[in-house]
């Protein structure tokens, strides 16, 4: 699997606190130190661990 980069889309493969699986958006940071990733879903920033989406 790529490593996700700023920029890229997402799909979420599981629902993440109000977020449904399935909704997309876009990564807008990376913090390497803890391994996240915060994305821009349906306009809100959302932080993320890897395995809880998918690249498109």
């Amino acid at each position: 699997m790529k490593r996700p980069e700023v920029g890229d889309r997402i799909i979420l493969t599981e629902d993440v606190s109000w977020t449904k699986k399935g909704s997309t958006g876009v990564i807008t940071k990376i913090n390497s130190w803890l391994n996240t990733f915060t994305a821009n879903i349906n306009g809100k920033e959302i932080e993320l661990k890897e395995g809880k989406f998918e690249i498109l």
